[in-house]
């Protein structure tokens, strides 16, 4: 007679070493062994979605994401690794609000099978210690630093965070408890730049811990807002790491998981949702802002992934219904939502967005993040002319489309006050978004003025015009990396501005290679000039290399790599205009193309 089996349950630590669990209570025997804490819960992967489990089973058994069955579990990351030892941190009970700025229930986003709170009520799975050697590489106070980096290296360029709301769900366990994918995201962005080097050693496994937590969300993901800004951190990291495929997958995921509960929309009073799906904003408010913040951070990372390699970008701005970020300052310092008249709404429409601009600009504080958000929107709209399929066509709709972008950048430049473009009129908060902001305008000038050869003369006119106002814009940058360079080398520590900088050395070396006489080029930029200017360049990215590693090497490498081609390919470059400057990173030079090639030729 066939006898049914009982399966017992296995213990949190062993099924997440894939042990053999005894399911002694209260503590298994290798739990009481390692002296580690014993708890039993629901299998992980039980909480999966039928999606996922469809997506995965049909993997090849060697894929990291591969599984055996339905049951087989995911790693739990707070099972393998604590993020900090029990003893400095008191475990909110489960009941207890995590939100406690919250005066009510804030933006509940409810489906068919759940109710989920952006900032949601639900605590996670008790700690296991089950990794003895980690704790003493991580404490609370640790975490903290790392928490402490991110705002003073990272927030500038990546403004996702609200410190006070980071730091007290952090403090208070809850974080931890909530989303270790979070947790896990921001260490390994900020642990290059602790002093610690057991810290530093850690950054890989971290990121990779990430990934994996990343991968098993579902597209209405049980966190939103915490998932997604970990997403931006993950994508980021990656980047930097010069991972580009699972940057690209990162932030195709996280748009369209933005997408599906209308975080795209976040101030349309008809926001666009999956069916099913409903999304209320109520309560407080800077959760709110920084739901906004997480979406134009994923709006920068898919411009500054897809342009420097002639990539379409996934996301299109049109699509977008969002007020553009509040002054930092009052985000982080002020108890009470701003006043609506002092927030520009984003449009696709540029004149009016420009029009919201010169109202806004009469005001103060003027918020220089506003302007560097308008030079990605027009990076984008030079980036899809410049992959137009009539570009080289000269289709006369194109040619009115391009006097079009020129002069929506003359107005953008002179509308903008001397306080977000002058580091001699800015403030010394704002300083590095002075920089990045000229920078960026900079390589809008170069991808839109740099034109392809052609041999009808009006054409050809039209390039050499065109090439040098593209150069007066490489020049520029060359002289304002100087300029920051007197204040501090850190203004330039920004990980979005190399692929600019490096357009614009582009540009540089193919006029310096182009120029046979000694004292001056084409346009009586002299050859020692410009051999200084890419000087500059160069020792930029060792700086940016320094900081950041992974892809800025990169950068110096392909710069020194062309900056030692044959004058023959240097004029194709320049004769194919501003494509001619994009390149798949799977084309890159590599160390073994530029041996012997390290300085500047003569």
């Amino acid at each position: 007679m066939a006898t049914s089996l009982r399966h017992k349950p296995v213990c949190t630590a062993c099924r997440a070493r894939k042990k053999k669990c005894d399911s002694e209570r209260p503590a298994c025997s290798s739990c009481r062994k390692r002296r580690v804490q014993c708890t039993y819960g629901p299998n992980p992967a039980s909480i999966a979605s039928g999606m996922l489990w469809d997506q995965v089973q049909g993997m090849p058994t060697d894929h990291p994401f591969a599984l055996d069955s339905p049951d087989t579990n995911f790693p739990s990351l707070l099972d393998t690794v604590p993020l900090f030892s029990l003893g400095s941190v008191e475990l909110a009970p489960p009941a207890q609000s995590l939100n406690p700025w919250d005066t009510g229930q804030f933006d509940l986003l409810s489906s068919t099978s759940s109710s989920l709170a952006l900032l949601s009520d639900t605590t996670g799975s008790s700690l296991d210690l089950s990794d003895p050697g980690f704790d003493s590489i991580l404490s609370l106070t640790k975490v903290l630093d790392l928490v402490d980096l991110f705002f003073d290296r990272v927030q500038c360029f990546l403004p996702l965070f609200h410190r006070r709301i980071l730091t007290h769900s952090i403090t208070t366990g809850d974080l931890r408890q909530r989303s270790p994918l979070l947790l896990y995201s921001l260490m390994a962005l900020t642990a290059r730049a602790h002093p610690d080097l057991d810290i530093r050693a850690a950054q890989g496994r971290w990121q990779s811990k990430a990934k994996d937590l990343f991968e098993t969300t579902s597209h209405v993901p049980d966190h939103p807002l915490e998932t997604l800004q970990a997403a931006v951190c993950i994508a980021t990291q990656a980047l930097l790491a010069s991972d580009h495929s699972t940057a690209l997958f990162v932030v195709g995921k996280a748009w369209r998981q933005a997408v599906a509960i209308g975080l795209h929309q976040f101030d349309s009073p008809s926001r666009m949702v999956l069916p099913g799906v409903t999304l209320s904003c109520s309560g407080d408010w800077r959760v709110g802002e920084m739901c906004r913040r997480m979406v134009w951070c994923l709006y920068i990372l898919d411009r500054e992934m897809c342009f420097p390699a002639g990539l379409a970008f996934a996301i299109d701005d049109r699509q977008l219904r969002l007020k553009l970020p509040m002054v930092e300052d009052v985000f982080q310092v002020s108890e009470n939502a701003p006043n609506d008249a002092e927030t520009i709404q984003y449009s696709s429409n540029m004149n009016k967005l420009l029009s919201s601009f010169r109202t806004q600009a009469r005001q103060k504080p003027r918020n220089p993040v506003h302007y560097v958000l308008l030079a990605y929107t027009l990076l984008g709209r030079v980036i899809e002319h410049l992959f137009s399929p009539e570009y080289d066509q000269g289709d006369s709709e194109l040619h009115s489309e391009c006097l079009d972008l020129q002069n929506d950048i003359s107005r953008v430049r002179l509308m903008m006050p001397r306080s977000v473009t002058d580091l001699a009129a800015a403030s010394h908060a704002d300083f590095k978004h002075v920089v990045w902001l000229r920078i960026m305008m900079n390589v809008n000038n170069v991808f839109l003025y740099h034109r392809p050869s052609r041999t009808d003369c009006d054409t050809e006119n039209l390039s050499s015009e065109g090439w040098q106002n593209s150069l007066a814009a490489a020049r520029d940058t060359a002289q304002l990396v100087r300029e920051a360079s007197r204040v501090s080398t850190d203004l330039l520590m920004n990980p979005w501005v190399a692929a600019p900088i490096f357009t614009c050395a582009r540009i540089l070396a193919i006029e310096y290679l182009s120029s046979s006489s000694p004292n001056s080029g084409e346009s009586g930029y002299g050859k020692t000039a410009m051999r200084a200017d890419l000087e500059v360049m160069l020792l930029i990215f060792d700086r940016l290399d320094e900081a950041f590693g992974g892809v800025m090497h990169k950068f110096r490498i392909g710069l020194l790599y062309h900056l030692h081609q044959g004058q023959a390919s240097v004029q194709d470059v320049k004769a194919n205009g501003s494509r001619g400057l994009l390149l798949s990173c799977g084309k890159w030079p590599t160390v073994k193309d530029i041996e012997g090639a390290e300085g500047i030729p003569d």
